[in-house]
């Protein structure tokens, strides 16, 4: 059902026992920012645009600055398996999950982690602190719904690692229908003397698209729970996928300026990846669905900055994370550390910046 239900999204219905028939939908003519007229900023970059794009020059706030700010010594987040389900694979509501995570069964409860999580975090920190001698780090609970356990095993998974000597707070990916008012309670009472982060992911504002890619047919009430976790010293941050099949620009940035008008502290972007074993690898095979360009999600990036605060701190730019041979499309030829010059780059080219066109609203106003 959840692929019949995806696939019909995608242009496609069931045809006897042959499969599916496209409906008359075309996707490959989904305007992907498509021709860019930005095409000055085309790789390889040379000396000009890399001085542009130094750290010196950064036109958003980034992760590492507000570390800096926060931290007087160098502070890196470091990933635990705490047991729990993916993120957005499965929750209380028992949706299906996402198409886009890797397939696995719902578990019942939070099941013990393969490596206890203060071993896991302790290991971390000596692989960290072998380059970085005074580094400290964030235990950061992810990829998973961190609010699906009893309270009383998620308090004593946060506490075994906030024991461990050099961790200084906590990240903790939920999914929104998940939270509950006793798990905010225990997340601003840690709050009170560690760094607390509370990850969710919305993906888009649109119930279509977010039907594709978290398994529910309306939109779950992440809106709702980040009023509700507001003002309890929690640094709030939200997910976004950029170049999602069937939602053009002025659609993303719809979700952006839903995300800007609330009490956001963070924000994660990155682009639809198609990768083995996932539902998703089973409907691009049967439908090489156009997946967005490198190039045209840089000219997104940059447009998606231009309407966030510019207070808001990002979180990720650009997938950081290589899933090598799992993945099956798209294939750019950059790495995510020449996305993140290019992206600089033309920002700097452009002379624009995080907030720029919340700032001309407000002029215009």
């Amino acid at each position: 059902r959840r692929s019949a239900y995806a696939l019909a999204l995608m242009g496609a219905r069931p045809y006897g026992s042959m499969g599916y028939q496209r409906l008359n939908l075309d996707w490959s003519g989904c305007d992907w920012m498509a021709p860019l007229r930005q095409t000055e900023a085309a790789f390889p970059l040379g000396a000009k645009e890399r001085e542009l794009a130094s750290r010196e020059n950064k036109r958003y706030r980034t992760l590492r600055s507000f570390l800096e700010e926060r931290f007087s010594f160098p502070v890196w987040p470091i990933f635990v398996d705490s047991g729990a389900s993916p993120l957005t694979r499965y929750g209380l509501s028992q949706a299906g999950g996402c198409l886009y995570c890797y397939s696995q069964g719902p578990p019942t409860s939070l099941q013990d982690p393969p490596v206890p999580v203060a071993d896991q975090v302790s290991l971390g920190l000596e692989r960290l602190r072998r380059r970085h001698p005074s580094a400290c780090a964030i235990a950061s609970f992810r990829p998973s719904s961190n609010a699906h356990a009893p309270i009383d095993v998620l308090q004593r998974r946060y506490g075994e690692v906030l024991e461990v000597d050099g961790v200084v707070g906590i990240a903790v990916g939920v999914r929104s229908e998940d939270l509950t008012e006793e798990d905010l309670r225990l997340l601003e009472g840690i709050a009170k003397t560690h760094e607390v982060w509370l990850e969710m992911g919305p993906q888009t504002v649109h119930d279509e698209q977010r039907a594709l890619v978290d398994g529910s047919e309306i939109s779950a009430p992440w809106v709702e729970a980040v009023e509700i976790a507001a003002g309890r010293g929690i640094h709030q941050v939200i997910h976004l996928i950029l170049g999602l099949p069937g939602e053009e620009r002025a659609v993303t940035l719809e979700t952006v300026n839903t995300v800007a008008a609330l009490p956001v502290d963070g924000v994660k972007v990155h682009h639809l990846m198609v990768c083995e074993e996932t539902d998703l690898a089973h409907l691009w095979r049967r439908r090489h669905f156009t997946l967005i360009a490198a190039e045209a999600y840089i000219d997104l990036a940059v447009a998606v900055l231009e309407h966030l605060p510019p207070e808001a701190v990002i979180h990720q730019l650009v997938a950081g994370s290589n899933p090598g041979e799992r993945l099956l499309a798209p294939r750019w030829r950059q790495s995510p550390e020449e996305m993140l010059v290019t992206i600089d780059a033309e920002l700097a080219r452009r002379d624009t910046r995080q907030g720029a066109r919340l700032t001309r609203r407000k002029e215009s106003s």
